[in-house]
């Protein structure tokens, strides 16, 4: 059945009507009617062929951001993140930037002992669990203080068995070092969590005895990290365009890495903050550090 056209208020037959068109009126409007509803059919068509082709651009953009392994965001997505996340603490008043850099101790011997598979599994593992924790607002990183708009924190795979958490914050009627324990906390929150919750998986029937042999486990199941947290306070002196996002993102990394490599030097399962380093000026021995 086709749809009648209304113009302007009236139906195309009133007004075909109103202009004394001959007999023939009706056989007139009877094929307009019939391209309208063709015309309606077509653009239906491509509107949901447009639909279609969007929601397949948006998949594809988002699979390009992700880990495949661990669906988490992956190195480049990162980058860029923090970058974006530098700038901003510039154009807003009382805003920081955090920074946390996961490894999973041991992980090379879980690789070597247990198997590739069981070492992407405990990697999955503990992604999972990071995830949920943060998205499912069972422990919120940034956005902590009272008076905050909170913005997502952003959860990578930042390279091997490292996973990053870049954590916006704003900072009002309160200090700087508040700030860092409550990121300190949240940070051990997490890290008790993981060390509760994965376990390397049991895929061969020797498995037990092959992990009792893993040093630093001493049931050979249970999978620890490491944490090293910084905290990016912007120059307030500098204006926004003068800025090099790309190099103050490096050295929030770089505070972040030594902060995680005190930790795995001081005996690893533990969080520390680039600003405890700095105040205690303890340096760990040179000892090789093993993933």
């Amino acid at each position: 059945m086709v749809k009648e056209i209304i113009i302007d208020g009236k139906p195309l037959e009133e007004i075909l009507g109103d202009m004394n068109f001959d007999p023939n009126v009706a056989r007139i409007v009877h094929a307009l009617k019939s391209a309208y509803a063709k015309a309606e059919i077509h653009n239906s068509v491509l509107q949901n062929d447009n639909r279609l082709l969007r929601a397949k651009v948006d998949r594809l953009q988002e699979q390009s951001i992700r880990d495949p392994l661990t669906g988490l965001y992956n190195r480049g997505h990162f980058d860029k993140k923090l970058e974006e996340e530098i700038m901003r603490s510039y154009r807003t008043d009382d805003s920081y930037v955090g920074l946390m850099l996961f490894d999973i101790d041991f992980f090379k011997s879980v690789n070597d002992t247990a198997g590739h598979q069981a070492g992407d599994k405990v990697l999955k593992d503990v992604s999972t669990e990071v995830m949920s924790l943060i998205t499912n607002g069972l422990i919120e990183v940034s956005g902590l203080l009272e008076g905050r708009t909170r913005r997502l924190d952003t959860i990578c795979r930042y390279g091997g068995e490292e996973i990053g958490i870049v954590m916006p914050a704003t900072l009002k009627d309160s200090s700087l070092f508040m700030l860092e324990q409550i990121f300190w906390d949240k940070a051990e929150q997490i890290r008790k969590y993981i060390e509760w919750n994965v376990r390397i998986p049991y895929n061969a029937s020797n498995l037990d005895e092959r992990m009792e042999k893993l040093p630093g486990y001493k049931t050979g199941r249970e999978i620890t990290v490491s944490i090293g947290l910084a905290v990016y306070e912007p120059d307030r002196m500098l204006i926004k365009e003068a800025v090099n996002t790309e190099a103050e993102s490096a050295k929030l990394i770089g505070m972040a890495d030594q902060a995680l490599y005190h930790a795995k030097n001081s005996g690893r399962n533990r969080v520390m903050s680039y600003s405890d380093i700095q105040r205690n000026k303890t340096d760990p021995e040179d000892d090789q550090v093993i993933s």
